[in-house]
């Protein structure tokens, strides 16, 4: 460049022409050295041509801000209230959703390197917002005539303007945050909303919903009844209005689960009585209760039999008796159909003479305001009956005999009552024994008790666990060549008396074994204690020690009317046992529970029609006895006899 020698390039008013690459070349008398070269751009003063333009959005839309300039290498810096926008260097710059925060003033800042920056105008962004329901309409139950109020509102930007809807149509008029219905009628039950309305779009509300009642009304009040004890009861009511509901209450207090238009007691009780009224209702009105319905529960009567259980011959009359607690006149009934009759709280009584076993019950009780059931009927009585003797006449029934003679007559009759004699059931008295008996181990008839280890021969065990009567044939040894050798030669006798008896069967329960040497037992029977008649001979096992059984003889009717009748139980025995360092054998004969059985005769007694000393009875014969069967008699003048039987147990007379 001419005249450019110095150290310094100075180049003033430089413009776009001046750009271009710069070197300085150094010379001296030894060579010259060439600079590195240096660039010099020359950049235009930026300019801003067309600024940003001012907009206003609705929220979550988009908005672009754009803006022109002139200049150079131009770079662009967007500012929101003058802060740097991070990120935001182009011509334009765009928020995809705009929303309420991103409203302010934006500028730019157009800069190069070397120029004074240029700053747009600001645009300022205002950002609208859409509706927003803030306070949902309430549903309501209102009673009919009433107001009903619904009340809603909503936020937005610009202030949203509203329209009510009822069923989804728009009610004329109503366009404030309140609606406010007067006189409702059931022609304004539906479903109520509203509508919130700007720039930006429309919100809408939750539907409330309103119902209208029709106030309750009795139509029908509960009727006052009046039941017994444990009978069901049942009171109804009739309400107009609607949705009712309904709650029975008992002397003003609710009954828990009471809530239809009927309340039944299935079963009543004392505590049941009292004054019941309904209250109906629905929501939004004045409720409604009926007049009282009074519950008298009146008490069932009652009865029980409180006499003894007792026994008597067989159509003899007997009382039955007891208390009842009844209300006014009541009757009562016996389970023979019997009635008895009587007023308020006392006793009755039936007078029953049955013919066999009879249990008497009261099936039946009413009173002047109630029936008993069978739960108040209580008590029982047992009647056990004797039977009278039976077949009870005089052989010949007629007789004519001369002045002087004499005339047999004999009693005929019978009782069906059996009579059970227990002999001496434990044996600890009443027994004669005797008899001998060898070997280490036996016993002649002895009382032993049941369940005991005897002279270690085993346990005996009789069927009632009582005494019993054992003879025994035993014996033990030891020592090489061990023998052991025993015999029993043994009596018991009981006595019995059988006088009285038309039958006799004599039972007992026992245990035999049979001795290996030979013997038997045996039962014999005897008048006079001298001589006996064998009934009865064992010579082979019965039952066992532990388990008795039982045997019977009937015993012929030579036995009968005896005082004395005596049974004698012999046991002969022979046993024998060996062994090589011990031995031992035991026999027994084990007894016990010895009865007779046996139906009684009666007892016969007989009267005249004519006196002492006309009718020529024995002496003696007007008492029963048994001996008064046969009798012989001499009247001096025409006589009837009269013939009485006695059963000897009961006392029973036919």
């Amino acid at each position: 460049m001419l005249g450019e020698t110095s150290s310094t390039l100075n180049l003033t008013g430089v413009t776009t022409a001046d750009n271009g690459s710069y070197t300085v070349i150094a010379t001296n008398v030894c060579n010259s050295a060439t600079s590195t070269a240096a660039v010099l751009l020359v950049n235009e003063t930026p300019a801003v041509s067309v600024d940003p333009v001012s907009q206003t959005i609705c929220a979550g839309l988009p908005v672009t801000f754009t803006v022109s300039a002139t200049g150079t290498n131009l770079t662009y810096q967007w500012r929101k209230g003058g802060v740097d926008i991070s990120g935001a260097n182009g011509t334009s710059y765009t928020i995809p959703s705009v929303a309420p925060g991103d409203a302010g003033n934006y500028d730019v800042v157009v800069s190069n390197t070397g120029c004074t920056d240029a700053i747009s105008a600001a645009a300022t962004l205002t950002v609208n917002e859409s509706p927003v329901i803030t306070l949902n309409p309430v549903s309501q139950t209102v009673c009919e005539g009433s107001t009903a109020t619904f009340t809603a509102s909503a936020s937005g930007v610009p202030a949203a303007t509203y329209q009510w809807q009822k069923n989804g149509s728009d009610i004329a008029g109503e366009i404030s945050s309140t609606l406010t219905l007067t006189g409702v009628t059931s022609a304004d039950n539906g479903s109520y909303r509203l509508l919130a309305t700007n720039i930006c779009g429309t919100a809408t509300s939750t539907a409330a919903t309103l119902l209208v009642n029709v106030a309750p009304a009795i139509t029908a009040d509960p009727v006052s009844q009046t039941v017994c004890n444990g009978q069901p009861v049942s009171f109804s009511v009739t309400a107009t209005g609607t949705n009712l509901t309904y709650q029975w209450r008992r002397n003003g207090s609710n009954i828990g689960g009471a809530t239809s238009a009927a309340y039944s007691i299935a079963a009543t009780t004392p505590a049941s009585a009292g004054t019941y009224d309904v209250v109906v209702s629905n929501t939004g009105c004045t409720p409604a209760t009926s007049t009282g319905a009074v519950l008298v529960v009146n008490a069932r009567p009652t009865a029980m039999i409180t006499s003894a259980n007792t026994t008597i011959c067989s159509t003899t009359p007997t009382t039955i008796s007891g208390n009842v607690t009844a209300s006014g006149a009541w009757t009562l009934t016996l389970s023979d159909n019997q009635t008895t009759s009587g007023t308020g709280n006392g006793t009755f009584s039936f007078t029953v003479n049955p013919a066999s076993n009879t249990t008497y019950t009261l099936t039946a009780l009413s009173d002047a305001n109630c029936t008993s059931v069978a739960a108040d009927l209580t008590g029982s009585a047992v009647i056990t009956t004797n039977p009278l003797p039976t077949g009870v006449i005089i052989t010949p029934a007629t007789a004519t005999i001369c002045n002087g003679a004499v005339q047999a007559l004999t009693a005929n009759g019978s009782t069906p009552q059996t009579q059970t004699t227990i002999v001496n059931n434990n044996f600890s008295t009443g027994v004669t024994a005797s008899g001998t008996t060898s070997g280490n181990r036996s016993q002649i008839f002895q009382r032993e008790n049941s369940g005991s280890n005897i002279n270690s021969t085993g346990v005996y065990t009789s069927p009632n666990g009582s005494g019993i009567l054992l003879a025994l044939s035993a014996a033990s040894a030891t020592g090489f060549g061990a023998t052991a050798n025993s015999s029993a030669n043994t009596s018991a006798i009981l006595q019995i008396n059988t006088i009285g008896y038309n039958s006799l069967n004599l039972t007992y329960n026992h245990t035999y074994a049979q001795a290996n040497g030979g013997g038997s037992g045996t039962v014999a029977v005897s008048t006079d204690g001298v001589s006996y008649t064998t009934v009865k001979t064992f010579n082979s096992n019965q039952g066992s020690q532990g388990n008795f059984v039982s045997d019977n003889i009937a015993l012929s009717n030579a036995y009968l009317n005896q005082p004395a009748l005596r049974i004698r139980f012999t046991y002969v025995a022979t046993a024998s046992s060996s062994g090589l360092f011990s031995t031992s054998h035991a026999y027994w004969w084990a007894i016990d529970d010895v009865a007779i059985n046996g139906q009684l005769a009666p007892l016969f007694s007989w009267t005249a029609d004519t006196g002492s000393g006309v009718n020529g009875l024995p002496a003696g014969t007007e008492t029963p006895s048994a001996t008064n069967k046969n009798i012989t008699v001499d009247p001096s003048a025409t006589t009837n006899y009269t013939l009485t039987a006695t059963n000897p147990v009961t006392g029973c007379v036919s």
